[in-house]
This record gives structure tokens, C-alpha cells and sequence, in this order.
């Protein structure tokens, strides 16, 4: 049975008839972590508040383990609610120390007993010794820490979450966000987030909901919504994606590149296909013939976005967690045309905790089909904590021109000329293509 439950929920702004949520209906479960994503006015703020009891819904039902916090005929105010929430700003108390502003909603308990459960909290996300400082005395990231303990005190059946670490550096907030996450687990606690960052919703909740104009495009797991978008505008929206229209037939669908298998429900008619910029590939094109039923393409720029994430690991060599980096050589630019350079995986290792044996604090793995010593450590290593990393390559805008089996075609579709620009990474497997919608 869910835990918190929103039953057709509309919320129209009296002044203008505009609707922040519309008919919105959602189930979170209890010691789940659910992530309302979306761009820029899509009401997942507005729905935290309606769940919070900021804002009053028109229509549609609010229910908590089975008591109703909002319907037509019932409001139960905010601090009735048995709920917690971190706001964006963090909101501490600048004239209350560290412990006070932890102990703040513990006014039913005895002044000792408040002042140990705030120490105690203070000490599940590591700021022993920080009981007496002041806020303006504390980083942007212990700050965030302080306003998660004083929202847990209290013992909420829920957590919101309002773009909590959007305010601290990537670095920050990367390491932040994972050890947030490791002390809600061990909690148990349900946790609502809001973000407009894909990455930290992937990286962070068990669920998504993609939210569009008040309205919920999709929910599932990170996983399952990043490969099977239901709409374009997911597929668009979370990770970005090139849609190549076709006509479909069951399992499969005519396109310019041929014939592409797709997965999900069955094709048919006019679809799109959603090609995400790793499923694309550029192999050399030594004869000057695309082969294969491929694309002629032309390397009009190239971006540099950082390294791929790395992913925490744990080598039986030793207890302390690492993390490691898949790295490799891309394509690079030479006039008019491309080059390709050799692009085999390697892993490299960095510390990230102090207890890496002597020697390994840095290691390297030569890049090869596979890792080698001194990376065999990590490559034998157990995995620690893994969860989806589709960022950081480079991406590689290019103009595609038809293969000469498909010239024909495309001349008709096309006018003669070149197709739509689109991305794709330099390297990667080729999972096939997606049904879009």
C-alpha cells in the first residue's frame, strides 16, 4: 500500500484560470526515493507544496498513510502533517548554533532528551564537533547537512526535497549527494526531491516522474525511462536524443538507414525513432563509401564536456572505496573531414578515501582490450554502488549524407540536400534503436 497518495489533484491560480498541476495522480511508496523532474514551470514545485499543505488544491485528494491532508471538504495544516522539508535556501536560523537549529522541532521532547536525538543526527551525516558553530561559520555543503538533520529530527513520514543541492559546486555536490543518499537509506525514509537535473534525479531516486505543464509524461525507473521514452519529449528532455522518422511494422521500421529494429510495443504506421547519441557510431571511412546501410557524415565541431562520471568501487585488495573512470580517445577534427584515433576502454583509478595500500594511491591502467596491473585491482574488484552514468562524452555534431543505396530515397524526402544535424558519441556499443512514439 503506498504511502503518500495524490488522487487527481488539480491546483488553477485564481488570477489567471492557469493550471500549475493538472489532474496529477501519483503513488510513493514507503522507503522510496521519487524524483519529480522537469523543465522550468512544469509544477513539480507546486506539487511538493500541495503535499507540504502550502498550497490548497481546487480538486483531487492529498492521502497519507490513509488520512487525508487535502480534499474538497478537509485541509490539515502544514505542521499537523507529520512532514518535513528542506527548502532551496536551507533556511537556518542565523542566530541559533548548529545543535539549536537541529533541535528546533523537537519541542514536545524534554530539553536533554531534544538536545542528544539533534547531537545524534548531527553525527549520522558527520558533523561531530560542529554542536556550538554558527551557521555563517559552516561550508554551503555542511550547511545542506545541518537542514537535512533538523528536517529528519522530528521523525517526518516524509522528506521533501526542493533542489537541495543545487546551490553547492558538481564537485560538491556529486560527493554530497551520495552520502545524502547512503543516510536516508539506512533511515528508511521516503523521500520526495525536486530537480531540474538529470543526472542528480538518475543518480538519486529510485523513480522518476517526468512532468510536462502540470501533467506527468512518464513514470519508472531511471533505467527504464532513459531506454523506452514514451514520448518525444521525454526522450528529448531526459539525456537528448536524435528522432529519425520511419514507417514501422512490428518489430521493425523503415528508415533512411535501413531497416532498424525497435523494442517496446509493436510499430506501426508513421514513428520515430529515438536514437540516443551513444547508439550512434563513426567508423572510419577508409574507401569513401559508407558501408553497412550508414550514413556519409561530416565532424562539423566537437565539445568537450569533461570526463564520463566515475562509478565508486570497493577492491578486494583493500577496504577503502575508490572510484574509477572509463576514459578513452576520441574523434578529432582535421578540416573537413575526421579522423579516427584508437579507442579502446581503459579504467583509471583515483582515491577518494584516505587507506589505498602504498603505491596505489593513483593507478593507471594501460589502455588495452582490457584493464591491466596495477588496474587489475579494480577490474577484480566487488561493485560497490552502481547507478546510470550516460554523461560525459564527447559529443560530435555531425551532417549525415544518405548511403548511395539510400541517395535515391533521401533525394525525394530531402530535396537533395543534407539531413538534419544530430549527435553522436564518438564511441560506444549500439543497443539499436528506440521507439519514441
Amino acid at each position: 500500500m503506498p504511502l503518500l497518495s495524490l488522487d487527481d489533484v488539480t491546483l488553477r491560480y485564481s488570477s489567471s484560470g492557469t493550471a500549475a498541476v493538472d489532474r496529477l495522480s501519483l503513488a510513493v511508496e514507503p522507503g522510496e526515493v521519487l524524483a519529480l523532474l522537469g523543465p522550468s514551470g512544469c509544477g513539480k514545485t507546486t506539487t511538493l507544496r500541495l503535499v507540504a499543505g502550502f498550497e490548497r488544491p481546487n480538486s483531487g485528494t492529498v492521502t497519507l498513510e490513509g488520512r487525508t491532508l487535502a480534499s474538497p471538504g478537509a485541509f490539515v495544516p502544514p505542521e499537523q502533517r507529520s512532514v518535513g522539508m528542506v527548502f532551496q535556501d536551507y533556511a537556518l536560523f542565523p542566530h541559533l548554533s548548529v545543535v539549536e537549529n537541529v533541535a528546533f522541532g523537537l519541542t514536545a521532547m524534554p530539553r536533554q532528551e531534544a538536545r542528544a536525538r539533534a547531537s545524534n543526527m548531527l553525527k549520522l551525516f558527520g558533523l561531530e564537533g560542529f554542536e556550538s558553530r554558527m551557521p555563517h561559520a559552516l561550508s554551503g555543503g555542511q550547511q545542506q547537512r545541518v537542514a537535512l538533520a533538523r528536517a529528519l529530527a522530528p521523525g517526518p513520514r516524509v522528506l521533501l526535497l526542493d533542489e537541495p543541492f543545487s546551490s553547492l559546486d558538481s564537485a560538491l555536490r556529486a560527493s554530497t549527494r551520495m552520502e545524502v543518499r547512503r543516510v536516508l537509506k539506512s533511515l528508511g525514509a521516503t523521500v520526495m526531491l525536486v530537480t531540474h537535473d538529470q543526472q542528480e534525479a538518475m543518480a538519486f531516486a529510485d523513480r522518476l516522474v517526468v512532468m510536462r505543464a502540470g501533467a506527468v509524461e512518464q513514470v519508472g525507473t531511471p533505467e527504464a525511462v532513459y531506454a523506452t521514452p514514451r514520448t518525444a519529449f521525454v526522450a528529448y528532455f531526459l539525456g537528448g536524443t536524435n528522432l529519425l522518422p520511419g514507417v514501422g511494422f512490428g518489430n521493425g521500421a523503415r528508415t533512411l538507414l535501413g531497416i532498424l529494429p525497435v523494442t517496446g510495443a509493436p510499430a506501426k504506421g508513421n514513428v520515430l525513432l529515438s536514437l540516443r547519441p551513444e547508439a550512434m557510431r563513426l567508423v572510419p571511412d577508409t574507401d569513401g563509401v559508407a558501408l553497412g546501410g550508414g550514413l556519409r557524415a561530416e565532424v562539423l565541431a566537437r565539445e568537450f564536456q569533461g570526463p564520463p562520471p566515475s562509478s565508486p568501487w570497493r577492491a578486494t585488495a583493500w577496504s577503502s572505496p575508490c572510484a574509477a573512470r572509463r576514459t578513452c580517445r576520441c574523434a578529432r577534427v582535421t578540416g573537413r573531414g575526421w579522423r579516427w584515433w584508437a579507442a579502446r576502454w581503459c579504467w583509471r583509478t583515483l582515491r577518494t578515501e584516505p587507506g589505498c595500500p602504498p603505491g596505489g594511491r593513483t593507478a593507471y591502467a594501460r589502455c588495452g582490450p582490457r584493464p591491466q596491473s596495477p588496474g587489475s585491482l579494480v577490474r577484480r574488484g566487488r561493485h560497490e554502488h552502481r547507478r546510470p552514468s550516460w554523461y560525459g562524452e564527447p559529443f560530435l555534431p555531425v551532417r549525415a549524407r544518405p548511403a548511395r543505396s539510400a541517395l535515391a530515397e533521401a533525394r525525394r524526402r530531402d530535396g537533395g540536400g543534407l539531413l538534419p544535424v544530430a549527435r553522436g558519441r564518438a564511441a560506444g556499443r549500439h543497443p539499436g534503436a528506440r521507439l519514441a512514439g
